[in-house]
């Protein structure tokens, strides 16, 4: 009898996935500018003026004198 020979699977190897390195950001010492604070301007209110009531004169009319015309 003939002995059968035993296959040797073969292993796949599994491929190692590469971590990105983040880079490190190198810090500048800048200089903090100081913010200037906005005035707030106020606002001014109007004044409403008052709107003085003329009183009615009772005004005579004037006749209109008529001019005779020299013949």
């Amino acid at each position: 009898k003939k002995k059968k020979k035993k296959k040797k699977k073969k292993k796949k190897k599994k491929k190692k996935k590469k971590k990105k390195k983040k880079k490190k950001k190198k810090k500048k010492n800048k200089k903090k500018k100081k913010k200037k604070k906005k005035k707030k301007k106020k606002k001014k209110k109007k004044k409403k003026k008052k709107k003085k009531k003329k009183k009615k004169k009772n005004k005579k009319k004037k006749k209109k004198k008529k001019k005779k015309k020299k013949k």
